[in-house]
């Protein structure tokens, strides 16, 4: 990412992702707080991209009903000299055509489609589409032929009933952690038009009944609430009060991989007060 066309700011808190805390506190018990680390949400950090897929699959997980599953996948033909903001172009075109036709919408009442990006040295990208769809069966031979009349040459599609609601789960949430092969970004580039063409492009588009669900809606916990940015430790030293620094010596002591992030620090706890010897 560092050799692609990234904006300074971007690429700083791509490189900064997860070294940087904030102390948040508990709104019920004023002494328990834990430290987290800051992220950058980049969808090209595979840290983000693994805490973004935990929120998607907890989402997904409750949305979920009784309801029949089919797990569909729709790939595009390409080849070594398209672009990927032209391929995702099409795709998306495709994607939107096929729900449009009768056969999609007396088969599928809704669902969710997730885009996976590949690429390797020989045949150049290849976006494919892999969707969770909620309705009756769909037979392989009629999607295919819908999948080519919407593409104009692409044919190779799938269908597979969905057995078990976990398997369901891990199959979409998979391809949002998948990496990226490392000699693309040995490839200045490739890298940057991989920056470019997915900005501002959805990887993962909700359908039908399912069009509002909320699949990136953060667990919000009312009990916590953030306390301080440890940089606002440092920019008011002589003003710090004493719970003030011994979250500072938490915040040391995390730093040194004494204490890991997220633990419960109760500082009514006496083991807990850095001022006894007894900090982490």
């Amino acid at each position: 990412m560092r050799a692609a066309a990234t904006r300074p700011r971007r690429l700083q808190r791509f490189l900064d992702c997860g070294k940087t805390y904030r102390v948040w506190i508990n709104t019920k018990n004023p002494a328990l707080f834990k430290v987290l680390p800051d992220y950058c949400h980049d969808r090209l950090c595979p840290a983000c991209a693994k805490r973004r897929a935990l929120t998607i699959r907890r989402n997904l997980d409750r949305a979920l009903n009784r309801h029949y599953y089919r797990l569909l996948t729709l790939t595009l033909r390409s080849s070594p000299t398209d672009r990927l903001e032209t391929l995702l172009l099409r795709l998306t075109a495709a994607f939107k055509t096929l729900r449009r036709t009768l056969a999609w919408k007396t088969r599928v009442s809704g669902g969710v489609a997730f885009i996976e990006l590949t690429w390797n040295p020989a045949g150049g990208w290849h976006p494919h589409l892999h969707c969770l769809a909620q309705g009756r069966f769909f037979p392989h031979h009629l999607l295919k032929d819908l999948w080519l009349r919407c593409t104009g040459d692409s044919k190779i599609v799938d269908v597979r009933a969905v057995t078990r609601q976990r398997d369901a789960l891990a199959y979409c949430t998979k391809y949002l952690t998948k990496p990226y092969d490392e000699a693309l970004w040995d490839n200045t580039d490739l890298a940057t038009q991989l920056v470019d063409d997915l900005r501002s492009k959805k990887l993962i588009i909700t359908f039908g009944s399912w069009r509002k669900t909320p699949l990136l809606a953060p667990d919000r916990n009312p009990d916590w609430r953030p306390y301080k940015h440890e940089a606002a430790f440092m920019s008011s030293l002589a003003k710090l009060t004493a719970t003030d620094l011994a979250l500072c010596f938490l915040l040391d002591a995390i730093h040194d991989n004494r204490l890991n992030p997220g633990e419960l620090i109760d500082l009514s706890d006496p083991k807990n007060d850095p001022f006894t010897g007894h900090s982490p």
